[in-house]
């Protein structure tokens, strides 16, 4: 309809979100780490469990050197009811009551995190659909987590075009699904995407490359590259000749770096390590070789 008034034109989008603080409680959280932790725990106790009652046949059977399966709560619930149909001493008919009636459950609440996180690290038990994520406004001082939904919409004119709501709690990796759903919506994408630097990424660029969409979207470091001081930098990628035979740094040495002789030594080293690895990747070439420095600025390499 505001097509058809003129209102929109769906061939640019405004993009930009925000996270919005759920109502679920504080400390009602759930940590993908943690509750694979303890899973991995469990199964471990269950494992020794089953070698005791079935006399090491399940050890045996596990070949060495591999890592140990994964166990799940409906192989164990059908194995637990095989050993109750066996005659079993008191000890083994104990540990298999333990199985049951303690680990199983536990097991299956590990399984039930796990299937509602999804691709998430975490999940609120009051708010299942809200991620844990570090907000703006942060009264503690401390980079508390707080559950939080990532809202992200895109804009015409004044006018709401799309919307979604995201799990991530950073820009990067939502740029690409929202162009996606804003395409689902109405069977194109827009030729013009306008947003910050939090969606410039290599992979965004690409997509938007790929499907005739022109980015007005600046990467992270665009604003830092226009400082003085990241340009006189002696010791970035820009400044690095990487060839078969040599890797050549120039590196500025002034009254500032002579001040810094520790500093210096440090970006060195950190600049040797990673044109060699770079080398190594470029040309397959072992990475025991020196790095040769050359004081003043780089030759204009276009």
């Amino acid at each position: 309809m505001l097509v058809d008034m003129g209102y929109l034109s769906l061939d640019v989008v405004y993009v930009d979100g925000t996270k919005i603080e759920s109502r679920a409680n504080r400390y009602t959280f759930v940590w993908r780490k943690s509750v694979e932790k303890y899973k991995a725990r469990l199964e471990e106790k269950i494992r020794k469990i089953l070698e005791l009652v079935e006399e090491g046949i399940a050890g045996d059977n596990q070949p060495d050197g591999e890592p140990p399966t994964p166990i799940n709560s409906e192989e164990l619930k059908k194995r637990v009811a095989e050993l109750n149909r066996e005659n079993r001493a008191r000890e083994a008919s104990k540990a298999i009551k333990a199985l049951k009636n303690k680990h199983l459950p536990k097991l299956q609440e590990y399984e039930k995190h796990l299937g509602t996180m999804g691709n998430r690290n975490s999940y609120s038990k009051t708010d299942p659909a809200a991620t844990f994520m570090r907000m703006k406004e942060d009264h503690m001082k401390n980079g508390q987590l707080k559950p939080a939904h990532n809202i992200h919409i895109s804009t015409e004119n004044q006018f709401y075009t799309h919307y979604d709501f995201f799990a991530n709690p950073t820009d990067t990796l939502t740029l690409i699904p929202f162009l996606n759903g804003f395409g689902q919506r109405y069977d194109k994408f827009p030729a013009k995407n306008v947003a910050d630097a939090g969606y410039g990424s290599e992979e965004n660029y690409e997509f938007m490359e790929k499907n005739q969409i022109e980015a007005f979207v600046k990467y992270n470091y665009f604003h830092k590259e226009q400082r003085r001081a990241f340009k006189n930098n002696g010791f970035l990628f820009k400044t690095c000749t990487i060839t078969k035979r040599k890797i050549i740094t120039y590196a500025r040495w002034d009254s500032i770096w002579k001040k810094r002789e520790t500093s210096h030594a440090k970006a060195r080293a950190a600049t040797n390590h990673a044109c060699l690895f770079i080398r190594q990747k470029l040309y397959g070439l072992s990475i025991e070789m020196p790095v040769s420095f050359s004081k003043g600025k780089p030759k204009n390499r276009s």
